[in-house]
């Protein structure tokens, strides 16, 4: 996933003023509140998610995956710190997860996937963007802007359709009835759906911008779903076979 999580790790509560404010008159409503921050998270490790989050063990690019977006880029966040770790017995209850491996073939992978290459250049165009701060208001260069935009969402798109049709040929029938056979039920592929039938360009003009902003972006959200899928796949490979993987 991203680098790390947002880095939230305060608990916050509201404090009615009007509770200490009875002679004032009217309703104790008017007063206002306080939020105030009462609590901390910490892991078991000890370190808190404060500021820096959970730490990803396979970073991914991603739009959401900005300096400018997290709790770091807030005013006056308290700072991190750390606690007793809890008392537990690693070696026992940990098998090795072989992080360096996953992090190769993640590397490679992502390195020649179209949608992930779309992603990488979205990021640059994002981070630019809240870099500059600024919007022109120019109405001809404000329509080159949305129809470059909607051109580079095109383009996205049809990545995604090439690679879904890649994907589509096999597919596999997965119930509880079946889950512990060693083989499963390939789909017929009358059954299986049509190669982005559910891709839609955005109808709205600048709604691609939003999605940027929001991370919601449909190519960004499938290529980190199936990059997902593949690193899961890569560990239980690597947990399979041991002696062969590098540590």
């Amino acid at each position: 996933g991203d680098s790390s999580t947002f880095g939230k790790g305060t608990v916050q509560t509201l404090l009615e003023l009007g509770r200490f404010m009875p002679l004032l008159g009217g309703s104790s409503n008017d007063a206002g509140a306080l939020k105030l921050t009462v609590q901390k998270f910490y892991r078991v490790a000890g370190g808190s998610t404060q500021l820096r989050g959970v730490i990803s063990d396979v970073t991914l690019p991603s739009l959401t995956d900005n300096s400018e977006i997290g709790e770091a880029s807030l005013e006056h966040p308290l700072p991190y710190d750390e606690v007793e770790p809890a008392a537990i017995d690693l070696a026992n209850n940990r098998k090795p997860l072989y992080i360096d491996d996953l992090r190769k073939r993640c590397t490679n992978r992502v390195n020649q996937d179209a949608a992930f290459q779309d992603i990488t250049a979205d990021m640059k165009i994002l981070k630019d963007r809240l870099k500059t701060n600024r919007l022109s208001l120019n109405e001809k260069i404000r329509r080159d802007e949305l129809d470059e935009d909607n051109d580079r969402k095109q383009k996205e798109l049809t990545d995604e359709k090439k690679i879904d049709s890649q994907l589509l040929d096999k597919r596999f029938e997965l119930t509880l009835a079946d889950i512990n056979k060693p083989q499963l039920k390939l789909l017929p592929k009358e059954a299986l759906p049509a190669a982005g039938k559910d891709a839609k360009a955005s109808p709205t003009p600048g709604s691609d911008l939003t999605d940027e902003e929001n991370g919601s972006n449909t190519a960004d959200s499938d290529a980190i779903r199936r990059e997902t899928l593949n690193i899961l796949g890569d560990l239980v490979d690597l947990q399979r076979s041991p002696r062969t993987a590098g540590r």
